[in-house]
Parts: structure tokens; C-alpha cells; sequence
């Protein structure tokens, strides 16, 4: 048995910033058939969470953001 169950709440945000740079990358060799489209953004993730008794928020103040890249991309029966 896991324990006793609580009901509870978590909420998430992610938020795209500033585009940094857009590279495109195609790999067309008979095994691997790969192509997309991918940016490099500042991003900010805030979350939370709650349940009965307790809440917790995060701080997006003290986020440290390393990298942050959203794409698109086609592969195997979709590539082309």
C-alpha cells in the first residue's frame, strides 16, 4: 500500500522569452532520417503546488536559466 491519499493541486508555467538564435539541422542518411528547427530563448518556469494544510510556491526571482530551446521537428515516416 503507498499510504494514505490526499487530494491536491499543481500548477505549472512556462513562459518563452527573447529569441536568441535559430538553427537548422537536417541528418538524411538512410538510417536516420531527421530534420528541425530549433530556437534558443530565455525561458521562465514558475510553479506550485497545494493540498489541504500546505502550500508551496516557487521563487522565480532566484531562477537560474542555463539554456532554454524550443523546435519543431520531422522524423522517420514524416520527414519528408
Amino acid at each position: 500500500m503507498l499510504g494514505d491519499f490526499a487530494a491536491g493541486c499543481l500548477e505549472t508555467s512556462l513562459q518563452w522569452r527573447r529569441k536568441i538564435q535559430t538553427q537548422e539541422l537536417t541528418v538524411g542518411t538512410v538510417d536516420e532520417q531527421f530534420r528541425g528547427t530549433f530556437t534558443q530563448t530565455q525561458a521562465q518556469v514558475k510553479w506550485s503546488a497545494r493540498k489541504k494544510g500546505f502550500e508551496f510556491r516557487s521563487d522565480s526571482s532566484a531562477q537560474v536559466v542555463r539554456w532554454a530551446e524550443v523546435g519543431e521537428e520531422r522524423n522517420g515516416a514524416f520527414f519528408f
